[in-house]
């Protein structure tokens, strides 16, 4: 399915009566301003587990632009446990700031015995800006491990974003549930009131307290999102590119309204690279360059 570019009150008056027409209530995501879309075609078409590396990698290779996996802590002589001192495990080192309570967690862990932990209150990292998440039209993968502590119906979770905030002129991958309990995944792009590109897919059955594995992925025009290893909704059709926004990278926080109420592990923004175009089996350790 194409995703055409229409002015936004046509697109929302054209997709309350597709929600009419199948009882469905629009999924809205309400940073500024709202962002919906209808379900597409779901194609699964298996295939076996190739690490999503280039060859001879295991997981943070040249394609790596930020990684963030707690037990890189263990290189560093402070206690794991509590602390707020996070350290970009990439080749490219970006410097990281944490805000708010977000903190390294042992309580809770996917792969290692770390994980990140955001209450939803104001928790969130901050990266300097870069080119490094400028995708422009170039293929690119944001896959992660997340526990959300709360998953319930009018809440969303901003993962990671870049962000000019004066502007609201973003991108931004989230998850949540709408008023009415429909569950939604997204990357979208927006340069001010114009959505250059949405992703969104309708999905079910996640739960609080349950560790899932995430991938955004774009391979030429072509989207991807997966859960699990498995894609979820059909493959959107987008040639637009995303912007060079100017200002920081967060991770947890839209910039606006939307925290992250949970844990991440293993969050890694890979640049020039589309990991995974079809079902996966998921990482089994956390990603090295050995």
């Amino acid at each position: 399915m194409v995703l055409t570019k229409t002015p936004i009150i046509a697109l929302i008056l054209f997709l309350i009566c597709v929600c009419d027409t199948d009882s469905k209530s629009n999924f809205t995501y309400a940073v500024e301003p709202s962002k919906e879309s209808a379900n597409q075609t779901n194609s699964e078409n298996k295939f076996i587990y190739d690490g999503g590396l280039s060859s001879g990698q295991k997981g943070n290779d040249v394609y790596t632009k930020l990684l963030l996996h707690p037990n890189a802590l263990l290189l560093h002589p402070h206690s794991p446990n509590s602390t707020t001192v996070f350290f970009d495990s990439s080749t490219r080192s970006h410097s990281i700031n944490a805000f708010g309570n977000v903190q390294i967690d042992t309580a809770q862990s996917k792969l290692g015995n770390f994980s990140i932990f955001f209450d939803g209150k104001g928790d969130y990292l901050t990266i300097p800006d870069s080119s490094d998440w400028s995708f422009g039209s170039g293929d690119f993968t944001i896959d992660f491990w997340v526990r959300f502590n709360t998953w319930e119906n009018g809440k969303f979770h901003t993962i990671v974003s870049d962000m000019e905030v004066t502007s609201r002129t973003y991108w931004v991958v989230w998850m949540g549930r709408n008023i009415n309990g429909v569950e939604g995944i997204s990357f979208d792009a927006w340069v001010d009131t114009e959505q250059l590109i949405q992703t969104y897919q309708i999905i079910n059955g996640i739960q609080a307290n349950t560790w899932y594995h995430i991938a955004i992925v774009r391979s030429g025009n072509n989207f991807y999102n997966f859960i699990n290893g498995v894609q979820k909704g059909g493959t959107v059709v987008d040639t637009s590119a995303v912007p060079d926004y100017v200002g920081n990278a967060y991770i947890g926080w839209d910039g606006g309204t939307y925290y992250l109420d949970g844990w991440l592990d293993e969050l890694r923004i890979s640049k020039g690279i589309a990991r995974w175009t079809s079902n996966f089996a998921l990482p089994q350790e956390p990603y090295s360059s050995q």
